[in-house]
């Protein structure tokens, strides 16, 4: 009987302190279940976008833009945009694959500015500045990956998987930390602050 009172009384313990727990940080506890439920939504959409070839289209802007700054910085390397692949003339080929596009950071940033309490505003011009940012960002992320691929192969698995993956992640995090630092609480242009 007493075994019975001791596990009720910290069952009853475990529950106080999860209620607690609750009530101390229900607003990061609920930022935290709106971003994630958006984040999956827009993966869920992304990915059942596949038969409209919407992620093609981005792959091919990726390896065009890719290819395009490749050739400006070493007019040498001479590569060519061929689908979603980057190409040389004497055979090499890097293919930019499903989720070489950079929409995992995209899709962070849209769902943590999307659940976090700020102005409308202000989460519209932070998503279209994020997603131009990531864009950019993958675009290094991608010519970074050619050279590896090119003149260091053996390297290529970790900067593709680890480094590249890693430093996509991290600039959408620091991006919406620095945005919701500089924009949550500013007001709309012409109206007045209290």
């Amino acid at each position: 009987m007493v075994r019975f009172l001791d596990a009720r009384n910290t069952m009853g313990n475990i529950i106080h302190s999860l209620r607690q727990f609750y009530r101390d940080n229900r607003k990061e506890i609920i930022f935290f279940l709106v971003f994630i439920s958006i984040y999956v939504t827009a993966h869920s959409l992304y990915y059942f976008s596949k038969p409209l070839k919407i992620p093609f289209y981005l792959q091919r802007i990726n390896t065009r833009m890719s290819s395009l700054a490749i050739n400006l910085a070493t007019p040498n390397e001479a590569t060519i945009a061929a689908g979603t692949s980057i190409k040389t003339k004497n055979g090499l080929s890097m293919s930019v694959g499903w989720g070489c596009e950079g929409v995992e950071g995209i899709f962070m940033i849209i769902a943590a500015l999307a659940a976090f309490s700020m102005r409308r505003k202000w989460k519209v011009y932070g998503a279209l500045a994020g997603i131009a940012m990531i864009f950019i960002l993958n675009i290094f992320r991608l010519i970074f990956l050619w050279y590896t691929f090119r003149y260091k192969p053996a390297l290529f698995d970790i900067m593709h998987v680890y480094v590249g993956q890693t430093f996509i992640i991290f600039f959408s995090v620091l991006f919406f930390v620095i945005w919701i630092k500089n924009f949550a609480n500013r007001p709309l242009p012409g109206s007045a602050r209290s």
